[in-house]
């Protein structure tokens, strides 16, 4: 039977039951070292806990299995207090552009014509 690994990596692998195919996985990535993974034989998704250790100078792996629900997806929860309204600053806040004309000054070569935003707190809209 074709079984598919959707966690920590995609690939197809042969068994005859999970934990054959888990063992087949294994055998196969055994120098990823890795902790679990999931797997699934397009009904249900099973996750695989090993435990990677040596006997007698073999390397061999633990395998626990236990059913899981793929793909994970977190519940999301929303704040639902009501909160006071935040208090608006009030008055008119467009900025008004002013021409900038070089002074008479000693920087009076070296600064350019350019236009500089000013605040308007008098609250006048111009119109151009």
């Amino acid at each position: 039977m074709l079984y598919q690994v959707v966690e920590p990596i995609t690939m197809a692998i042969n068994g005859d039951s999970f934990k054959d195919a888990v063992k087949n996985f294994v055998k196969m990535n055994h120098e990823l070292s890795l902790s679990s993974l999931i797997l699934t034989d397009q009904q249900r998704y099973m996750k695989a806990n090993l435990n990677f250790y040596k006997e007698s100078e073999k390397h061999k792996v633990g395998i626990s299995l236990f059913p899981t629900v793929w793909p994970f997806s977190p519940s999301i929860t929303y704040d639902t207090k009501e909160y006071p309204s935040t208090t608006l600053i009030s008055g008119n806040f467009m900025p008004r552009i002013i021409p900038l004309v070089p002074s008479l000054g000693p920087l009076s070569g070296i600064m350019p014509l350019s236009n500089v935003i000013l605040p308007n707190p008098a609250g006048v809209v111009y119109n151009y």
